[in-house]
Parts: structure tokens; sequence; C-alpha cells
């Protein structure tokens, strides 16, 4: 690895943990002390892929590869795994727009482990954490790349904008929310 890449990779892990930190102070659960962000580790790519209805998921996302793929290109990425106490509930990856103005959450997926207490608050969570990381680098907006169709509406009703496009890493198709405002911290 260069001296520069290993630079930035301690740079962005520590902005990273402090996202995470950040992140729980804002969690409105009442059980968000049940909650732990963290990087993707071994232990949460073998929790994920040894769930028994991991043959029902809606993409086939390659997360030891993608993880493997993201921390060798991208030392800002952003990487994400929601525990509740030891149950893996879900993962995330994105990464800086390539002008540095927005964050893309890329990757998103909620573990298909049978009683996942966190359905529902995979993306909820995950959007609290990249739009934190986000304010930490100075990114104006947040995206949503590559949406499923079934979810559009739904990323929709958190306040993110379609924009349609022809699919291709050129014109992307993508949701967007603009970042405003003051923060707590």
């Amino acid at each position: 690895m260069q001296r520069s890449h290993q630079l930035a990779e301690e740079k962005y892990t520590n902005l990273r943990k402090i996202a995470y930190e950040l992140t729980m102070e804002e969690l409105p659960y009442q059980d968000s002390d049940s909650i732990r962000l963290a990087e993707i580790c071994t232990k949460a790519i073998t929790a994920f892929n040894a769930s028994p209805d991991y043959h029902q998921r809606m993409v086939t996302w390659d997360w030891n590869f993608g993880v493997r793929s993201y921390r060798n290109r991208y030392p800002n990425r952003f990487e994400l795994a929601i525990w509740f106490e030891k149950t893996l509930c879900g993962l995330s990856i994105g990464r800086p727009t390539y002008h540095g103005s927005g964050v893309r959450l890329d990757f998103i997926e909620r573990n298909p482990v049978r009683n996942n207490p966190l359905v529902g608050r995979i993306t909820p969570i995950s959007v609290t954490a990249y739009e934190v990381y986000a304010r930490l680098i100075d990114a104006k907006q947040l995206r949503i790349m590559f949406p499923e169709k079934e979810l559009i509406n739904y990323y929709s009703s958190l306040d993110f904008v379609y924009i349609p496009g022809t699919g291709t890493t050129q014109n992307p198709s993508y949701l967007y929310k603009d970042l405003v405002g003051d923060t707590a911290w």
C-alpha cells in the first residue's frame, strides 16, 4: 500500500468512527443502546452469508468482494455494519462523489436473517449515518445510487428526489437529498 493511501485510510477510518458515534447520539429509538454501528468486518460478512434466508435476497451483490474492492480503491469510503446486540442486521457501503460535493450510498441491504430486530430501520439508520459522514467531510448532498424500482417510493418518502437515468455508470439513476442546516455537534 502506498504511503499516501495509508495516510488517507487512517484519516477516513477516524472520520468513520466519529460518524458512528455521532449517529448513535441522533438515533431516536428506545432500544438504541442495543444498536452498534461499525465497519464491515469478516464477522459481519460471515454472519450475512450464513443467514438461512440468504437465498431470498433481492440482489446478488457479493459483500466480501465488494468491500475488498472499495477498500482498495476508496480510502474515503463509508462502510457500515449495523448490529443489534449480537445479530447483524444490515450492511451498506458508499463513497464520496468524484468532486466531493456529495456522498453516494452505493449498496445497502438488510440481513435476510429471520426475526431481524431492525426490520424497517436499516435504511433510516444508514441514511442518518451517511448524512453525518457527509457533513464531516463537507459534502452537501447524499445520493442513493441505482435504486431498485420497488424502493423508489420508499426512498422518496424519506425526502429523496428521484433522477431517472439510463442505468449506465455515465448516466445512472439515483435519488438525492440536499443536506442543509446546522448540526447539533
